[in-house]
């Protein structure tokens, strides 16, 4: 365990994290631009992610709050069918409860029409948007936003209705929108919004962000992250002082019982 604590610092070393708060420059701006400063050269993929601080996804009544059916382009027909996409949503199942008024298309929705998606995990989709430029301002670096929800996601569970997309206020099928519904287990979290796949030269980066997203209401915090990898992901300290700290422990121990052990012998000679 020690061994593999020591690998994993010296893993976490060679990789390039840049994170900068934005909540609190951006308060109530519907765009604003940071800086955002690179130490040191970061090598391609580069990952883009946003971070959310104080946000219980894990809340029991939040998680269970969402139709898997409807997420799967399934409508429903029936009586009972409705019923139970109504009750899986519960307490946030139709236009009127979700805020909705219009649907993607600009058309005027029915507010006592079960919203597409419905659910307090969709409710509460995340609507910021990043570009990121070099220094000057005006030279883009490009994030790709492709395939960075999982692929059982993308290919099985999501899916937008096969019907016209009337009343549908969403996109099911974005790949935003799918790495939102997957939950978090912790309050503190980052959740990917894409990546960069050509290098990044050392210097002070600009990133224009449509600043929609409010965390005043929980009293969040919302960070820009951009992170290299290593074999085992991100950088991960905790992992690695966990490993060590067991480690050390089982070192104490060891050498507690090996004391009592040959006390124990002596006494029997």
């Amino acid at each position: 365990m020690i061994g593999f604590g020591i690998a994993l610092i010296a893993i976490n070393a060679n990789i390039v994290e840049v994170k900068v708060r934005y909540d609190e420059t951006c308060f109530e701006q519907a765009s604003c631009t940071i800086t955002v400063p690179v130490p040191e050269t970061m090598k391609e993929p580069i990952f883009v992610y946003y971070q959310i601080n104080n946000f219980y996804q894990n809340h029991r009544r939040y998680i269970n709050s969402r139709s898997s059916t409807q997420l799967a382009g399934e409508v429903p027909s029936t009586a009972a069918e409705i019923k139970k996409v109504k009750e899986d949503c519960a307490p946030v199942a139709t236009n009127e409860d979700m805020g909705i008024t219009v649907d993607m298309n600009g058309a005027a929705v029915q507010p006592g029409d079960i919203a597409i998606p419905c659910g307090l995990i969709a409710k509460s989709v995340f609507t910021d948007s990043y570009a990121l430029f070099e220094s000057d301002g005006t030279t883009v670096v490009t994030i790709n936003p492709k395939n960075i929800a999982w692929p059982s996601d993308r290919e099985n569970k999501f899916k937008n209705p096969t019907t016209a997309k009337t009343g549908q206020w969403a996109d099911i099928e974005d790949e935003h929108f799918i790495v939102w519904m997957r939950t978090a287990g912790l309050p503190d979290f980052r959740k990917l919004w894409g990546r960069v796949e050509t290098e990044m030269k050392a210097g002070d980066y600009k990133v224009t962000i449509t600043n929609s997203y409010s965390v005043k209401e929980f009293e969040g915090e919302k960070w820009f992250v951009l992170s290299t990898t290593g074999p085992f992901g991100g950088k991960n300290n905790f992992l690695a002082i966990s490993y060590l700290a067991v480690g050390g422990v089982c070192i104490v121990v060891a050498i507690f019982f090996f004391i009592r052990w040959r006390q124990y012998s002596k006494k029997n000679l």
